[in-house]
């Protein structure tokens, strides 16, 4: 291995100053170990999937039963159940359908939950992310997943890394702050990403 590619593995990319949002979400995801002070290139490069903390919400008709109701705005009201996120590439598509053949389609509307949709609550401390500058050493991430960054109010510049070969729908929804978007790729290629 050349000197260079050694000092660029050694290269430290984060610690809990740099940014502590991002050392929180490492430790959590095990990229480094429980009392790791810095995240390097190399620990970086290792990780393969991408995966934020949210709260995935699908709403369905009340039947009755339910303890807890959701107004719909409309004199219906919904009964909601927290979706696992096993396999995050199950929001890329337009719609869910569960096991009993229902459609649930994304809403991002916060006020009104109808039936049949999901939703995202993104309250979690990861969404506080400010910089992710860091990512453009991620080198075996190849997908942004859908949803990844969703209402990432907080975030303001992020630099991908040039193995990226796809970004998943909403991935940068709500990202409302969000004013660099780096990456070796022209912009037309990573809108082709994004459409995929």
């Amino acid at each position: 291995m050349k000197e260079k590619d050694v000092n660029n593995e050694q290269k430290v990319i984060a610690t809990n100053k740099t940014n502590p949002v991002l050392m929180k979400i490492a430790r959590r995801e095990k990229w480094i170990k429980p009392f790791a002070k810095k995240l390097t290139a190399e620990d970086a490069s290792r990780i393969t999937e991408l995966r934020f903390q949210k709260l995935f919400v699908a709403f369905v008709p009340a039947n009755g039963d339910e303890e807890m109701l959701v107004d719909a705005g409309d004199g219906n009201y919904s009964a909601f159940f927290t979706i696992e996120y096993d396999d995050i590439n199950m929001f890329d598509a337009e719609e869910i359908i569960d096991a009993s053949g229902n459609a649930f389609r994304f809403s991002d509307d916060q006020e009104i939950h109808r039936p049949y949709t999901f939703g995202i609550w993104n309250t979690l401390p990861d969404a506080t992310l400010e910089h992710f500058d860091e990512f453009e050493y991620f080198t075996g991430v190849t997908s942004i997943p859908p949803f990844a960054f969703y209402r990432f109010k907080n975030l303001k510049s992020i630099v991908l890394p040039p193995s990226i070969k796809k970004i998943g729908q909403h991935a940068f929804l709500g990202c409302i702050s969000l004013e660099s978007v780096k990456s070796e790729l022209q912009l037309g290629d990573i809108v082709k990403l994004i459409k995929q």
